[in-house]
């Protein structure tokens, strides 16, 4: 995420990515507890990623999540706060 010095959002845009040696199946993000568009650009078995665009999304701070599925089921997740200005 590209930021100012405060820590607050700079680009509309953010890049997200799951890497997994067995192969990424599913990744789905959420921001504050609601599903989020992510348009992808990287589907390949190892590596699964794209971006989510915060054009729209109201000034102040938000929880990013983000959870990935390997083809064997294993699921991950994490977090980040995002300040848009």
């Amino acid at each position: 995420m590209l930021t100012n010095e405060h820590g607050w959002l700079q680009d509309p845009d953010v890049e997200v990515f799951a890497e997994d040696p067995a192969g990424v199946e599913d990744m789905l993000c959420t921001l504050d507890g609601h599903f989020i568009q992510v348009y992808w650009a990287s589907t390949e078995p190892s590596r699964r990623g794209g971006s989510l665009w915060f054009g729209n999304v109201l000034e102040g701070q938000h929880v990013l999540r983000c959870t990935a599925a390997d083809r064997w089921g294993n699921v991950a997740s994490t977090s980040a706060t995002v300040n848009v200005d």
